[in-house]
């Protein structure tokens, strides 16, 4: 493989990975803000609900580091998004289904993906 197919196949994932981030930030603020304005009333989290939250914070959180620690973030947006299940199934018994949840995996794995690549690329070709 050349070095520039090398050097492509670290910068399509990790554009990928920041764009679609960024936009999923974008939905989770506009969503909190919205959940805020339109809120009456306040009511504390229970200990589940904190854990979860702190939980999906990280996954949020990695989605920032990504941008400048690929390998970091994604780990981050990962292990946030795993504890986030485990949290759910030990309380309920039911794991969590729906589109969103794999829809924020994916730039996490995307990240840790072009770390990978990107650890290829600055390694020398034997030979």
């Amino acid at each position: 493989m050349t070095v520039a197919r090398r050097r492509l196949s670290v910068l399509i994932p990790r554009w990928i990975a920041r764009v679609l981030g960024l936009l999923l930030l974008l939905l989770v603020v506009t969503i909190a803000v919205g959940e805020v304005i339109g809120s009456t009333t306040y009511q504390p989290l229970t200990a589940r609900e904190t854990l979860m939250m702190c939980a999906f914070v990280v996954s949020l959180s990695g989605l920032v580091v990504g941008w400048w620690r690929e390998g970091i973030g994604g780990t981050f947006v990962l292990g946030g998004l795993a504890c986030f299940f485990l949290v759910h199934y030990l309380h309920t018994g039911r794991i969590i289904t729906g589109w969103v949840f794999i829809v924020l995996a994916i730039p996490g794995v995307l990240f840790l993906g072009a770390a990978w690549q990107s650890r290829a690329v600055e390694r020398p070709a034997a030979g």
